[in-house]
């Protein structure tokens, strides 16, 4: 795996979208166009708490192995009136609801719930307030094509999950904070760069793929723009 991987990795923190009022609102918390986490539900009384502290002690993410891939449950056009309904600058809940409504195979392709047997390109996280995951790590583990130790997908979702735990406490005001320190030197989610930009390194994936069908170290894409590529990947 070239070393751009690694250097590039850290463009690619938690991404989450919060679920709010059935309108799925992306919110960019890395300060490169990407996206950041923005915890899932209202988030309590704005500001109210002040910055919160870095609460985790153990983390255990939840996590699913990868849906297998499903050619042809999604056209193209499936995908973007999907991708754009639910996640482009004009997206509304209404919207949402009637592009899955009309393009229903796909959608239950695209959409999984954390209670699911596998992940989707798109996993509604109740444990974590409703948040809706891009699932990056599974289009990983998907690539990868096998699972269990030495896979990436582990380490991936260990990293992309951990900012959402450590600022579970956190009011809506402070969430932003929190989750753009996540990786910070020193603090807990550090400890889960590491184990995953080595996995990276000694992995045989192809960065094109990784850039192309999981959207890993691509800084500037935006949720629409992420959401196609998975579902390319997994459903189209």
């Amino acid at each position: 795996m070239r070393s751009s991987i690694v250097a590039l990795f850290g463009a690619a923190l938690a991404t989450f979208v919060a679920c709010g009022g059935g309108t799925e609102q992306p919110v960019d918390l890395r300060g490169d166009g990407g996206l950041g986490s923005s915890g899932g539900g209202d988030g309590g009384d704005a500001g109210a708490l002040g910055p919160c502290p870095d609460p985790l002690t153990s983390y255990t993410p939840p996590s699913k192995p990868p849906a297998a891939a499903a050619p042809g449950k999604c056209s193209d056009a499936a995908i973007a009136a999907i991708a754009a309904a639910c996640f482009g600058p004009k997206k509304t809940g209404k919207g949402c609801d009637d592009a899955k409504a009309a393009e229903a195979s796909c959608s239950a392709c695209v959409f999984s719930d954390e209670g699911a047997a596998s992940w989707g390109p798109v996993v509604k996280l109740t444990s974590y307030g409703g948040a809706l995951a891009l699932n990056w790590p599974g289009c990983i583990g998907l690539l990868e094509g096998r699972t269990g130790a030495g896979t990436c997908a582990g380490p991936a979702n260990d990293y992309a999950l951990c900012p959402e735990a450590r600022c579970a406490s956190c009011s809506a005001a402070s969430r932003a904070a929190c989750v753009s320190s996540a990786f910070a030197d020193g603090s807990a989610c550090k400890n889960y760069e590491k184990p995953l930009t080595s996995c990276l390194a000694g992995s045989s994936l192809p960065q094109p793929d990784l850039e192309g069908k999981c959207g890993l170290v691509t800084p500037s894409l935006g949720a629409e723009d992420w959401v196609k590529r998975l579902a390319k990947t997994f459903c189209g």
